[in-house]
């Protein structure tokens, strides 16, 4: 991020790919959002480990996500999303 068109570069590169894997029209994935290269997804999914199996389906060349998943909440950048009934 050393340069001015550092995160714009970033955001090209981050959406190619996400239009690649379908993420953004994809219905178990109401809500996917990135902020240059932290990653945010709301899923439906029947359980943890199955919403980590449709996340992890999204990846960049050369690059590691690393996924968390909660039921219930979940960091994201300064602030902690919560999920409530």
């Amino acid at each position: 991020m050393g340069v001015a068109d550092s995160p714009n570069l970033a955001n090209l590169f981050g959406y190619y790919f996400e239009r690649l894997h379908g993420v953004l029209t994809n219905p178990k994935i109401p809500f996917y959002g990135r902020y240059i290269d932290d990653c945010l997804a709301i899923v439906y999914a029947t359980s943890e480990q199955e919403a980590l199996n449709i996340v992890s389906s999204i990846t960049f060349d050369g690059c590691v996500i690393e996924w968390n998943v909660s039921y219930s909440n979940q960091p994201f950048l300064d602030m902690c999303v919560y999920k409530t009934l």
